[in-house]
């Protein structure tokens, strides 16, 4: 295409967010590009574990959430009708934070299946996100098209197991490091099923909750710059040198 004979196949890197994405263009990209696959990163001072004291409405409910921005390809009424077939829906709290154009369809959604708890939609500052995030027992990630999905690290950096849909157009699913955080994308059985798991093994959510701290270190977002400034000063002095020898 136009896109990549006239740009990609012309610059001398290009920086990718995920491995997935630089699958991706590699299928087109027909020159040899030096390719950086550097994450951009989750913010350790607005995201990480600690206690927060759950408001009385909340007390008591398994706190299900998703964050990011509120629109088609995100997918959020997988959630939405997987929650209603659980055999928990009494206990479930669903939580979607963000805002975007799907907001009222959603809203509506929500009246129309009639939850024992409606969930709550709300856009949230950075702190209020972390706290909503720390007070959550599992995070859903239904998006089906994604290069990097930060909202997700966030909430794996408050510590929560995430449950992601397993979309061949999204690098989310790259962020499951066990078999039971996938489910299959566009299942609201299948999504419901894994839900109803977790509510049930809460020792277990516990432990893989802990494999996780060790898994979100490598997205720091300090170490993330650190490493796009040593991209840009290698690509430089790649071009200097490659000059230097017409």
């Amino acid at each position: 295409s136009y896109l990549w004979s006239t740009y990609f196949n012309k610059v001398d890197a290009v920086h990718y967010p995920t491995a997935f994405i630089r699958d991706y263009v590699k299928q087109y990209n027909k020159k040899n590009v030096q390719a950086y696959v550097i994450s951009n990163g989750v913010n350790f001072k607005y995201f990480y574990p600690k206690q927060v004291e759950r408001p009385d409405n909340l007390k008591n409910k398994f706190i299900i959430i998703m964050s990011g921005r509120l629109s088609k390809e995100k997918n959020q009424q997988e959630l939405l009708y997987a929650v209603k077939n659980s055999k928990y829906e009494k206990d479930i709290q669903i939580m979607l934070t963000g805002d975007g154009p799907r907001r009222n369809y959603l809203l509506k959604l929500i009246k129309k299946l009639k939850f024992t708890n409606e969930p709550i939609q709300k856009r949230y500052k950075h702190e209020e996100l972390h706290d909503a995030l720390w007070m959550g027992d599992l995070y859903v990630h239904t998006s089906i098209v994604e290069i990097e999905a930060i909202s997700c690290l966030e909430a794996i950096a408050c510590g929560m197991v995430p449950v992601i849909a397993n979309s061949k157009k999204s690098a989310t699913r790259m962020f499951a490091i066990d078999d039971r955080c996938l489910y299959k994308s566009r299942s609201v059985k299948d999504l419901t099923a894994h839900i109803d798991y977790w509510i049930e093994h809460k020792e277990e959510k516990e432990k893989l909750s802990e494999k996780y701290r060790e898994f979100i270190k490598q997205f720091d977002f300090e170490d993330c710059m650190n490493r796009m400034e040593q991209m840009l000063v290698e690509v430089k002095n790649n071009y200097q040198k490659a000059n230097q020898n017409k």
